[in-house]
């Protein structure tokens, strides 16, 4: 697929009749993956992709060419819903249940959530005051 077999989907998914659009970061959310795919084949950046869909014939509501900080942003919320909606199935998902031969116990397969220590929770700045050699201060003498 090219970037303009690309853009024309998208142009197509977008524009449903006349004067009626469907919402862009639904149609940029569909064609993600092929975006994706596409700027790592190819290497082209979003500039490149933002004129490919100016050509196929889709602008902004204003007329004016789809520009680069649009599509930016819109690639972006779509990332972005991906991500919510993998973490939401990943919460949902009851924990896999493995057997490792016939006939052995049942292993249960749970990810382990964070660890946390006493020294994780501190900030950069507690951690470098602990680190710190004690120095004496005005009127006390070392010992």
């Amino acid at each position: 697929m090219s970037i303009d077999e690309w853009a024309k989907k998208v142009a197509a998914d977008i524009a449903l009749g006349t004067d009626e659009r469907a919402p862009a970061d639904a149609a940029i959310f569909a064609h993600l993956g092929e975006f994706e795919d596409l700027a790592r084949r190819t290497r082209l950046k979003i500039p490149a992709f933002a004129r490919a869909l100016t050509r196929a014939g889709l602008t902004l509501r204003s007329g004016e060419p789809y520009s680069a900080a649009t599509l930016r942003a819109q690639i972006h919320r779509a990332r972005t819903r991906r991500k919510e909606e993998n973490r939401s199935e990943d919460s949902v998902k009851p924990p896999r249940v493995e057997q490792d031969r016939p006939g052995s116990s049942t292993v249960l397969n749970i990810p382990a959530g964070p660890t946390s220590s006493p020294s994780m929770n501190l900030t950069a700045l507690e951690r470098m005051q602990r680190s710190r050699p004690k120095r004496p201060t005005l009127g006390q003498s070392e010992d």
